[in-house]
């Protein structure tokens, strides 16, 4: 892009020869998502992020949420776009958004705006009051939808999020090391893990997000986080 050779994160280890759009997911291979990025072009890229809930807080503006940051599609660059196509560059987001775009995907492509409460109840079991979600929005197709969630599901069955895999139900989701800018004291770049998705594969019933700072790597670190929050919670349940 630009004269500059944007590698994926296991270039060293070799080309995987041709790939599908599913198996670049499981395997975040930046090179194939840049592609994407850089064929739909500024404009359609930043239009969903908008309509998916980044750029903006949540309707929760609790004390100290962020918006995050959504650049203008007129100022992006190239190399920009490249960047944004994986997360990288000006973008900025915070947990709370990556969880509603997660729930979105879930909720087959319609956006219901997060809550913190669902009702009140009483020690004996009397609902005093209860507090209705909106009806959503329609922001993705339910078919892209379905096929966003295959593709998360390949990611902790045999891509980069395996660690994330939850036995009993199943769960699936997307790893994430953002790199940010900074480095330690032996120069080595530092990067935030993430990972984010839901479970059970079927019915889910949660979505949860994990965001380690400086963790890394978001399969090694933050995917064995969501297991254990994840197989807790279906335990409960």
């Amino acid at each position: 892009v630009n004269n500059i050779r944007i590698k994926g994160w296991d270039y060293e280890k070799g080309p995987r020869g041709k790939i599908s759009f599913a198996d670049a997911i499981a395997y975040s291979s930046n090179p194939v998502i840049i592609n994407v990025g850089l064929k739909l072009g500024a404009e359609e890229l930043i239009t969903y992020a908008k309509r998916l809930g980044f750029g903006t807080k949540t309707k929760l503006d609790f004390d100290g949420e962020a918006d995050g940051n959504l650049p203008a599609a007129e100022s992006l660059y190239p190399g920009d776009l490249a960047n944004l196509s994986i997360g990288q560059g000006f973008l900025e987001a915070s947990p709370l958004q990556v969880a509603s775009l997660i729930g979105t995907i879930v909720n087959d492509g319609i956006k219901v705006g997060p809550s913190l409460v669902s009702r009140f109840i009483t020690p004996e079991g009397k609902v005093i009051k209860n507090f209705p979600l909106s009806r959503g929005t329609r922001v993705l197709d339910k078919q892209t939808a379905i096929q966003l969630r295959e593709m998360m599901s390949a990611v902790t069955r045999y891509g980069t999020g395996q660690e994330a895999y939850v036995e009993k139900g199943g769960s699936a989701g997307k790893t994430g090391s953002a790199e940010t800018g900074h480095y330690d004291k032996n120069g080595k770049s530092l990067s935030h893990a993430w990972f984010a998705g839901y479970a059970p594969l079927d019915n889910p019933a949660y979505v949860i997000v994990v965001f380690v700072e400086d963790g890394m790597s978001g399969g090694d670190v933050a995917a064995p986080i969501f297991r254990e929050i994840a197989e807790a919670a279906l335990a409960v349940n």
